[in-house]
């Protein structure tokens, strides 16, 4: 019995010991144990080793080290199964052991290609493989690596993250990317395009022009539309594509390619494609590039004056938006007269608006007189302002006494007076001033401001005008940038706290998020006054991605256009882009800007708009903030 006391008694004194040890040297045995155990033969063992150690060398930059090594050596040598965890376990290593993340990126200048390649990509998991983190050499070394994957799809991903880091153009990248251009996958062919087009500039063009006769149609279509950045001279093997590709999404962007190059050699190949191509879209798109050679080219007017009575709706449209461009001694005013009468609904806008650009004519002004009716009643917005624009645009007496009426006509939605009143004014300012002043009696408080805006606008003109009601005066200058937004519609204005009861009434009634909006108005009112301190706070809006047409527009102004279009020109699904740039001001704002650039307008079709701001997202990777001046598009 005394020796069984002893023995317990000197098993539990070791086992206290033991312990205490532990504490203080547990960590450090288990580190060197596990990292003995790496060099096992066995992968189980080396798996459960490297696992203990994920957790074991934090802090320890010599024991990361060995741990990045040897998962490396694990993944890329290893058999499926070991390979496999070791990639589970430094995907949550390189996330939780900073020593572990530091040891992967200082290791690359060592090991082979294959572990270069494992570890950028365990750092490009949490975002660690990309300037300023990684040199350029280093990020060059991966995409000549992965172009030389037997995986297509590595070897596209490639070409996307040359461009993607705009790694420095060295004579192997640039002819890696001709390389590339003969993939035999006709996805890569593709990329190589995009890649050729961004990355080697004007020296882009002989290597798309060979593209154009790839046997894959995505492959030619990229090359066409990357080859309109570079090389609109080369009409030949673009018209040809026109005329004789057996691929439809081809032959359209052949045309807009055609289009936007402004030769009138191109007059004969779009007409042609206008009238006869199988296809509706590339008809449309004919149609369109035939409208960019409106202004430029003798003989366009008769071909867009026959497409305005086409039974396809879009050609129609396309036709009347083109005949907006011709110079006013050639605009077809029987076809578009016939056209307002009984053409396309959706076209009738365009139709009016190349109508107002017509010399004063009584036909003209009855016919926008008797379409103005009916488009009130369908309440169809775009075609009333359309029609209110030319009767304004033709100013004589009987135009001065229509819209006259339909200022005083209390039944007409507010803002189609306030249109009206305008107009009027720009005519006989006397005259507009008393129209201006009616609607400031029984219209929405919007209308009110608007109407206060333009009596502002009229009083320099007018000695005895002033604003009777101090409160819309105060707010004629939010009113005012409201206008200019575009916007006055459809969002309300932030109250600037001169009426606190309207205040109050007004944030009941808002929809969610209305204020978010309407504050940004306010801001760029404060800017455009002058108000230093309203501009961070715009910027702090724009940043937080609070993001609204007026956001798009002031910045471009004001911060050299660069801040939120990299944001919203690239590929964040969370910015509704087009209803951002889809708008009568900023679109022809951005256009001023950058008049290389395709144009983006709240006048075309839905599909043009869309076609439009893809070309758009093309062009800003291509040139980006540096894009220089040219032709428009």
């Amino acid at each position: 019995m005394v020796r069984r006391l002893r023995r317990l008694t000197w098993t539990l004194v070791a086992a206290a010991g033991a312990m205490g040890l532990g504490v203080i040297y547990g960590p450090a045995l288990q580190r060197t144990y596990y990292l003995i155990r790496l060099n096992a033969t066995d992968s189980d063992t080396r798996v459960n080793a490297m696992n203990h150690l994920a957790q074991l060398t934090r802090g320890h930059p010599d024991g990361a080290a060995r741990l990045a090594e040897a998962l490396a050596a694990e993944t890329t040598q290893g058999d499926p199964d070991g390979a496999g965890a070791a990639d589970e376990i430094a995907a949550w290593a390189v996330q939780h052991n900073e020593s572990f993340r530091t040891a992967l990126g200082t290791g690359l200048d060592g090991p082979q290609d294959q572990e270069f390649l494992i570890r950028a990509m365990w750092l490009e998991r949490v975002g660690d493989w990309r300037r300023p983190q990684r040199s350029f050499g280093e990020l060059l070394r991966r995409e000549r690596l992965r172009l030389q994957s037997p995986d297509p799809v590595e070897r596209r991903v490639a070409i996307h993250a040359i461009v993607r880091h705009r790694i420095d153009m060295t004579v192997d990248v640039r002819a890696a990317i001709v390389l590339a251009t003969h993939d035999d996958i006709a996805e890569v062919r593709r990329y190589a395009a995009i890649a050729a087009s961004i990355c080697l500039g004007t020296n882009a063009a002989p290597v798309l022009v060979d593209l154009l006769q790839d046997p894959q149609p995505p492959v030619r279509r990229e090359a066409v539309l990357q080859l309109s950045h570079w090389a609109a001279g080369d009409f030949d093997a673009v018209a040809n594509l026109v005329a004789h590709d057996l691929d439809a999404g081809v032959r359209e962007a052949a045309c807009w390619v055609l289009g936007g190059s402004a030769a009138p050699l191109a007059l004969p190949v779009l007409t042609q494609s206008a009238r006869t191509d199988p296809s509706e879209p590339v008809r449309r798109m004919a149609t369109w590039g035939l409208g960019q050679l409106a202004s430029c080219t003798d003989g366009v007017a008769p071909v867009l004056a026959s497409l305005l009575s086409d039974t396809d709706e879009i050609v129609a449209w396309r036709a009347a938006r083109g005949a907006t461009g011709l110079p006013v001694q050639q605009i077809p005013t029987s076809p578009l007269l016939a056209a307002l009468a009984g053409g396309q609904e959706n076209s009738r806008a365009a139709v009016a608006t190349a109508l107002g650009r017509c010399p004063p004519d009584p036909r003209i002004r009855d016919a926008l007189g008797d379409a103005l009716s009916p488009a009130l009643s369908s309440n169809n917005w775009p075609v009333v302002l359309a029609l209110l624009g030319g009767l304004g645009a033709h100013g004589d007496g009987e135009s001065l006494r229509l819209l006259s009426e339909l200022v005083s006509n209390e039944s007409v939605p507010p803002i189609y007076r306030w249109e009206a009143a305008r107009l009027v004014s720009e005519i006989d300012a006397v005259r507009g001033w008393g129209c201006l002043q009616a609607l400031m009696a029984d219209t929405p408080d919007e209308v009110r401001e608007l109407a206060a805006w333009w009596l502002s606008r009229l009083a320099p003109q007018l000695e005895s005008a002033r604003i009777d009601d101090p409160v819309i005066e105060a707010r004629a200058i939010e009113a005012w940038a409201m206008a200019l937004a575009g916007a006055c519609e459809r969002l309300p204005l932030a109250d600037a706290g001169v009426n606190e009861s309207s205040s109050e009434a007004s944030s009941d009634e808002a929809e969610p998020g209305e204020d978010w909006k309407a504050y940004g108005y306010e801001l760029y009112a404060r800017v455009l006054c002058g108000d230093e301190a309203a501009r961070p706070q715009l910027d702090t809006y724009i940043l937080n991605q609070h993001v609204s047409r007026v956001g798009i527009f002031v910045t471009l102004l004001e911060h050299g256009e660069s801040l939120p279009l990299d944001l919203l020109l690239g590929d964040d699904p969370t910015v509704d882009v087009r209803s951002l740039l889809v708008d009568a001001r900023v679109g022809e704002v951005f256009a001023y800007y950058r008049p290389d650039a395709p144009r983006v307008s709240h006048e075309d079709d839905p599909d043009l708009q869309r076609w439009q701001l893809e070309r758009l997202r093309d062009f800003w990777q291509v040139y980006g903030s540096s894009a220089p001046p040219g032709r428009d598009r």
